[in-house]
């Protein structure tokens, strides 16, 4: 069962536990998870038929957390400063290796979910991997219902 709810915390409780959240974003619906639960991730990959080598950028809720993953230069530093929370993506080497790939969202609700999560989120738009982006509720459910654990409802989004 899905569960469709406006309820921010209850959907932080669901990622903590590995789960699935479709949450409203700036552009479209995405699909959220734990970035660092790899079996949460993989899942992510699984529902959108996303092939495996394509990254998944990711939001966050505040600065501490892209320190925690990411290795910021002064001019990273500066771009995060002006420009973030906004429609920005910034990719920078990450702790552990590799790029680490972020936002801070825009949207009020991405905002809000980030910061209460307090880890990076998956930030993959919420449909299959090609196909067209998904800005109803009405949508995730036919395509997803039941196996993502909830909808953070943001109403029917703009395109």
């Amino acid at each position: 069962m899905t569960i469709i709810s406006r309820d921010i915390k209850l959907a932080a409780r669901i990622l903590r536990r590995g789960g699935i959240v479709a949450y409203p974003t700036e552009s479209s619906y995405a699909l959220g998870c734990d970035a660092t639960n790899q079996t949460a991730v993989k899942k992510i990959y699984a529902l959108k038929k996303r092939p495996r080598g394509k990254q998944i950028t990711v939001i966050v809720g505040s600065m501490k957390v892209v320190e925690r993953h990411a290795l910021l230069g002064a001019d990273d530093n500066n771009i995060v400063r002006k420009l973030m929370p906004g429609r920005l993506t910034l990719v920078c080497r990450g702790r552990s290796g590799g790029e680490f790939a972020f936002r801070m969202p825009l949207h009020k609700t991405a905002f809000a979910l980030a910061r209460r999560f307090g880890k990076p989120i998956t930030a993959t738009s919420a449909n299959i991997s090609g196909k067209k982006p998904i800005y109803k509720v009405n949508n995730l459910l036919k395509l997803y219902g039941g196996r993502i654990d909830m909808v953070l409802d943001g109403g029917t989004l703009p395109r």
